[in-house]
């Protein structure tokens, strides 16, 4: 939906690509759809040719040879015509379609690190641009851009801007994707002050067929979203390979089940916080400790659980190998309030509540001694103050 290009020249909008994105936004609403507006992607101006061949520079609009004011791919951020441009196009997208509550962001560019140009004009021209459209967005929309994991420096400092109201990364290719997701998230949320978004994810970057070569039991999809929501991140990591594969091989169910399980719990309440647990006894050794990781989420007095067998990675899994069950594991669960709860498991491999809760009871010293079902991928439950 290229607003601005080589059939239209600078300056001047497609009007059937506005259409098209009208109809979109429709949609959006019926199905309360919230997009992350992507409005230009790196290879307008690549550094270089990229692994998909995606350089597009001698057909945009922007290069002198198609009458712009940039003698080479680095110029567009620097050159003063250029941004002049720039401004020009965000005002009418922003008055053309800010008035849309399905929007909720505008993204300047689709991996931004791996554009020509120097890091630090690349901040200055994200900085700029953001602070422009703060200023000229009455409907205050969120901004942000997005990087891939290989060039953060090119948008640390606009990251770091007060203009920019997230940090948006791509991450692809890591063998145990949960761990590498929390500390991930840890990491930049406290180094950024504001909120980490994980925009792509995913065992492979080259398509929707290798990831499923790769990973036929999509183990990275369901490690990633659930790792996702007992992190503090606004938004699950997101996959770019919507269309061949998850719906190509149908794996929508994985959504489906975290969906169920969230929806249990109330997030009406401040003062979410995210934790690890360690496996077992609090007062275990290493070598005692169960070969799982557990992610806690507490609020509002509640608290949801999510354990995963070490085991159980994409990398390590094949169509004949498994990890082994973990069984009689008594799980320590400390910061709770004293007074009566109910326990309730979810089997997050298929999406469903088990059939009997139990109610426990937590002393004066705020742990909660835990029985955890034998489980071989992983398990989750909720802990609810009675």
């Amino acid at each position: 939906l290229s607003f601005e290009w080589k059939e239209t020249g600078l300056g001047r909008y497609s009007l059937n690509s506005a259409s098209q994105l009208d109809y979109i936004l429709n949609l959006a609403k019926k199905y309360e759809i919230y997009i992350i507006l992507c409005i230009d992607y790196h290879g307008v101006a690549p550094k270089g040719m990229g692994f998909f061949k995606e350089d597009r520079w001698l057909d945009n609009p922007y290069n002198k040879i198609n009458g712009g004011p940039c003698a080479n791919e680095a110029e567009l951020f620097t050159n003063p015509v250029a941004k002049f441009y720039f401004m020009k196009k965000y005002k009418y997208i922003i008055s053309r379609f800010g008035h849309s509550a399905n929007i909720l962001a505008w993204e300047f560019f689709n991996e931004a690190d791996l554009m020509a140009g120097k890091s630090l004009q690349i901040n200055r021209w994200h900085i700029e641009m953001a602070e422009y459209i703060k200023s000229i967005d009455v409907h205050k929309h969120l901004v942000s851009s997005s990087s891939t994991r290989g060039y953060l420096e090119k948008l640390v400092d606009a990251f770091k801007s007060p203009a920019i109201d997230f940090a948006m990364f791509h991450d692809y290719n890591s063998l145990n994707i949960a761990p590498h997701f929390i500390d991930l998230y840890d990491a930049t949320t406290e180094y950024y002050q504001k909120p980490v978004v994980l925009g792509e994810f995913g065992v492979e970057f080259r398509g929707g067929e290798l990831t499923y070569k790769e990973d036929p039991h999509h183990i990275g999809l369901h490690n990633g979203i659930w790792a996702g929501w007992f992190s503090e991140t606004p938004v699950i990591p997101l996959s770019w390979w919507w269309d061949s594969y998850i719906d190509h091989y149908n794996i929508w169910g994985e959504y489906a089940g975290l969906s169920r399980f969230a929806g249990a719990m109330n997030f009406n309440v401040k003062n979410l916080i995210f934790k690890n647990l360690i496996p077992g006894n609090l007062k275990a050794n290493p070598i005692e400790q169960a070969s799982c990781m557990i992610r806690s989420i507490y609020y509002g007095g509640n608290c949801a659980l999510w354990l995963k067998n070490i085991e159980y990675q994409w990398s390590v899994i094949g169509d004949t190998s498994g990890p082994k069950e973990i069984g009689g594991l008594m799980q320590d669960v400390p910061g709770l309030a004293p007074g009566h709860y109910k326990v309730t498991w979810f089997n997050p491999q298929t999406g469903q509540f088990f059939d009997k809760s139990s109610e426990e009871t937590v002393k004066d010293d705020g742990v909660l001694f835990l029985s955890v079902p034998p489980f071989v991928k992983d398990l989750a439950c909720l802990i609810k103050r009675q």
